[in-house]
């Protein structure tokens, strides 16, 4: 009796598939099983207990989801759900005010507060990035990292952009642009604009109507700097790590693997050394932080270099000469001063008085509109020539290039982009530089701005040439040009254009300056006026 009842127990867990049943190793067992139950019945028994097993499992885990959905995660998304909806009000808010200019500083604390509070929940939230979370691609999109500040810049110098957002529905079209945001949308991008150094963005700056980015710490510096940090096994950032991050970025990664002769590393470092101690030696420069000979990738090329150098010579770097690349000023901070001079500035009144004083003379007569001739100049005594070397030829031997330039003006409230003159070297900006013109004057209050955008292109045959390019492949036709040149009586060649010279307004001043006083040496000897007074 008591081998039927355990049979019928056996029979009863099969059907219900629900309770838990373990069978001991008893004597009792052995016999119902070999007695009672042909093979494929005990082995259709054992799986009926270990589906009877699994299920239970199943069960109590099931209550366990249940509960942790319910308990922990429900409430975690609803919390984060509920402070970003604080987050976009104080955001909504802020550009409002901005736009109406009733912004405060307690309207920027309180969105700086509401990305605090959202920002607490969404870590606590990241233990859960799945289902939804994950096929939905939600964090990629709210807390992508590093801020990828290039694509930044490219898309807030995008004329459409910027259009799009003072737009009636900023918020649709940036979701609809997504391309133009992909990694900047989300956490990170809002941290951008309410922060700066750990520190609430002040109300000067917000209602800038530039980023300027004095005094920001890059993101990609900060990551640099903790990769290196964790390469070295430090549980601390500290200032040698940023140093490394900054220079990385800067110059690109150093290549060890450059076998350096030990000759051409000692001369190496006696050539860059010199740079250091003329630096130091030399008044108001920056000082010298750091001197180092080892070689590094083509970042700082392509940062500095590549990019503006096609724009504005609409050619490649290695078709022109070092005279012309090296006069692109590199700057690691915000001094404002275009170039390395000790004095540098701006005539009070500008340069118009100047020009008046000079043409307010008798001997002097201005004809506007008006093709030179050079047949015109035997009724002179001697002339001074300014324009294109080849115009004065009328290109008989050729037309040597020149580069010239459109301006996008364009006027704003207050402060653009604080200094005077901006460089652009990312190739996919199609302007080159921004002049903003009070910053000429600083002495000067104004509360419109005034800015140009400069465009470079290839001079064509009636346009007004502003830059010789002097490409490699153009000196002989120069030569013979300059030749043909020298041959001439009584005309004396001087200037960017007719020297084909790329020069700074300071030093073509001074070359007329030289050249009026050697004219009038010359003139006292009785000797011959040079068609040239410098080298080419």
């Amino acid at each position: 009796m008591k081998k039927v009842t355990r049979f019928a127990m056996f029979l009863l867990a099969g059907a219900l598939t629900t309770g838990l049943f373990s069978c001991s190793s008893s004597d009792d067992e052995e016999v119902l099983q070999n007695d009672l139950l042909t093979e494929e019945q005990q082995n259709n028994l054992k799986k009926v207990e270990s589906d009877a097993n699994s299920n239970a499992e199943k069960t109590a885990m099931g209550k366990v989801v249940a509960n942790y959905l319910e308990a922990v995660i429900k409430p975690t998304y609803q919390d984060l759900a509920n402070k970003a909806d604080k987050l976009y009000e104080a955001c909504q808010n802020l550009y409002a005010k901005r736009k109406a200019k009733t912004l405060t500083q307690a309207d920027i604390d309180a969105a700086c507060e509401a990305f605090k509070d959202a920002r607490r929940d969404w870590e606590q939230s990241e233990a859960f990035l799945y289902g939804a979370a994950s096929d939905n691609e939600i964090d990629p999109h709210i807390d992508s990292w590093p801020l990828d500040h290039d694509q930044l810049v490219k898309a807030l110098n995008n004329k459409d952009v910027i259009a799009g957002i003072n737009g009636n529905n900023p918020v649709e079209y940036v979701y609809n642009a997504h391309k133009d945001f992909d990694s900047v949308i989300g956490f990170h991008g809002l941290e951008f604009v309410l922060f700066r150094n750990g520190a609430n963005r002040k109300l000067s700056d917000f209602m800038s109507e530039n980023e300027k980015e004095n005094g920001l710490t890059s993101v990609k510096t900060v990551n640099e700097a903790a990769l290196f940090a964790g390469r070295r096994n430090k549980i601390k950032v500290d200032q040698s790590d940023f140093e490394d991050a900054k220079d990385k970025i800067y110059m690109g990664p150093e290549r060890r693997s450059m076998v350096m002769h030990e000759d051409e590393k000692r001369a190496t470092a006696y050539h860059e050394a010199g740079h250091a101690i003329v630096a130091e030696s030399l008044p108001f420069t920056d000082p010298v932080h750091k001197v180092t000979i080892m070689p590094r990738g083509r970042a700082l090329y392509e940062a500095f270099f590549k990019g503006y150098t096609q724009k504005q010579w609409g050619c490649e770097p290695r078709e022109l000469p070092a005279s012309i690349l090296k006069r692109l000023p590199v700057r690691f901070n915000y001094n404002d001063n275009y170039f390395f001079h000790q004095f540098q500035g701006m005539p009070k009144d500008g340069y118009t008085p100047i020009v008046a004083a000079m043409l307010d003379h008798p001997a002097i007569h201005l004809r506007l509109n008006t093709h030179f001739n050079r047949a015109d100049s035997a009724a002179y005594a001697h002339t001074f020539y300014t324009g294109p070397l080849d115009g004065y030829f009328d290109y008989q031997l050729g037309r040597l290039g020149y580069r010239t330039l459109d301006f996008e003006r364009f006027v704003t409230d207050g402060d653009y982009q604080g200094t005077a003159v901006m460089n652009y070297g990312n190739v996919d900006v199609p302007y080159t530089r921004i002049t903003e013109h009070k910053h000429f004057a600083p002495w000067e209050t104004h509360e419109k701005t005034v800015c140009y955008r400069e465009y470079s292109r290839a001079c064509d045959a009636d346009d007004l040439p502003y830059y010789p390019i002097r490409l490699t492949a153009e000196q002989q036709m120069l030569a013979d040009y300059v030749r043909a040149a020298q041959a001439l009586e009584g005309v004396t060649f001087i200037g960017r254009l007719a020297t084909y010279r790329y020069l700074d307004m300071d030093v073509t001043i001074r070359e007329a300056l030289d050249a009026a006083r050697g004219y009038l040496a010359a003139r006292e000897r009785g000797a011959r006026v040079p068609v040239f007074y410098c080298d080419i």
